[in-house]
């Protein structure tokens, strides 16, 4: 159980968090941590998610009131995964991230600590790396275009992936077929 797990970096948030009584937050990783030679924070930011303050990493504030949103309508913890691969026949789709999420997301015997997947990049810190169990998903993106705010919706089934990546993976079944709802996400510009 990570939720207690003691890193110095999650103490330093659990501390912001409480000075500025935060209900979510967003660690701009890159390339700051690159050019100063910081360790990557993904276990501290793993550690948030599980402790219920929703975190994300890359700067990306809207992935983080994302998360924060489908949190709370969930009761269950979120995370970011960018999809990088489909099949079109199976209709499903294939995501990954560093390993910054909650471990409550792990399927059993999955979950590993492993250094960042692409050390070249910066000075790599502990990953939580692990498959999302299988079960019901639901997808939940804000995003702006034009100072308009927008919102992407989608649910599926997070389904046993085929890949053996580092990071956190998935492999989720969508309930519409796959590739419309992927150039649906491009056309709208959905990241």
């Amino acid at each position: 159980d990570l939720h207690s797990f003691p890193t110095r970096r999650s103490s330093d948030l659990d501390r912001i968090v409480e000075k500025y009584s935060l209900g979510a937050l967003s660690i701009r990783c890159f390339p700051e941590f690159k050019q100063n030679d910081v360790p990557t924070p993904c276990l501290a930011v793993s550690v948030m998610n599980g402790k219920g303050i929703p975190a994300s990493c890359e700067g990306d504030v809207l992935s983080g009131v994302s998360m924060y949103v489908l949190s709370k309508l969930s009761g269950c913890p979120a995370t970011i995964l960018d999809v990088f691969s489909y099949d079109s026949q199976q209709d499903t789709m294939n995501l990954f991230h560093c390993g910054s999420a909650a471990d409550d997301l792990a399927e059993p015997g999955s979950l590993s600590f492993c250094t960042h997947c692409k050390p070249g990049n910066h000075r790599p810190g502990v990953t939580v790396e692990f498959k999302v169990h299988c079960g019901k998903i639901s997808f939940l993106k804000f995003d702006m275009l034009e100072e308009q705010c927008r919102l992407f919706f989608c649910t599926g089934e997070s389904v046993k992936p085929e890949n053996k990546l580092r990071g956190t993976q998935a492999t989720i079944q969508t309930e519409k077929p796959v590739k419309p709802l992927l150039e649906k996400m491009i056309d709208y510009g959905v990241s």
